[in-house]
């Protein structure tokens, strides 16, 4: 599958969250998808990523292998953004050739406890391939303030036709004053473009099936699974019961 694309399909759901981690420790990568080199996607968006760090000192962008696009900024000295530096004129770079946004560049207002994070997509979608736009094709999930600091933490999951795109996450963590601290995504930049150059449909016990392959049951089948109840809601939520599994399992569209 293309590094960029995605296709609603049934497969086994989970809770998944993302963060910046550094260290040695290292997980078994039980992606089928084949991302490209770290190193080259960071040589294809130097450009756009040294001008940022021109502006923002001490700036780290960490790029994901597969969407080929920023999953975590943030920076070792600063905030990303200044609250009093917010202004009704935003310079927005063209976004890179071949692309195209989804439609006007939203100017935020002062009265937009988002606006920052808006701003901040604007004026670096080149870097991102994407602008505040994405927002458009996502819904607010979660929203949270650490109460000692007022870090405010605000959770968005990208949608398709109401579909919650698997792993479509962009995290925006906010100062009490609305400042932009850090930034990460996994949201697909082209989602449109993305779901019609993908036309691959799996049926649910089929995806149960494979996701117990993947992690060392080999001789799961279909047939091993059973549903439990009608498949519910605008992404067709459904659990299941089956030999190798403890419990219940759910897939849905994603």
């Amino acid at each position: 599958m293309n590094a960029r694309q995605i296709r609603s399909s049934l497969i086994v759901a989970t809770t998944s969250t993302f963060v910046c981690l550094a260290g040695d420790e290292q997980w078994p990568n039980l992606d089928s998808r084949r991302g490209n080199a770290i190193a080259r996607i960071e040589a294809q968006a130097g450009g756009a990523a040294a001008s940022i760090k021109l502006r923002i000192s001490g700036l780290r962008v960490d790029f994901d292998p597969i969407l080929e696009t920023p999953k975590c900024v943030y920076s070792i000295n600063r905030l990303l953004s200044d609250p009093e530096a917010i202004s009704d004129q935003i310079t927005t770079p063209p976004l890179p050739h071949g692309a195209t946004p989804l439609a006007t560049q939203p100017v935020p207002d002062k009265s937009d406890r988002y606006r920052l994070l808006k701003k901040f997509l604007n004026e670096n979608s080149e870097l991102f391939g994407y602008d505040a736009n994405i927002l458009s094709t996502a819904r607010i999930a979660r929203e949270s303030v650490t109460e000692r600091s007022g870090l405010r933490t605000v959770v968005w999951q990208q949608e398709f036709e109401g579909v919650p795109v698997f792993e479509g996450i962009l995290i925006g963590n906010f100062t009490s004053t609305d400042a932009l601290v850090s930034f990460s995504s996994q949201v697909v930049p082209d989602l449109p473009r993305a779901v019609r150059a993908n036309t691959a449909l799996i049926l649910a016990v089929d995806a149960l099936a494979r996701a117990a392959r993947s992690i060392g049951d080999e001789q799961s089948t279909a047939e091993q699974f059973s549903a439990i109840g009608e498949p519910l809601g605008v992404a067709n939520k459904q659990a299941f019961r089956g030999e190798p599994i403890v419990g219940e399992a759910e897939a849905s569209l994603v």
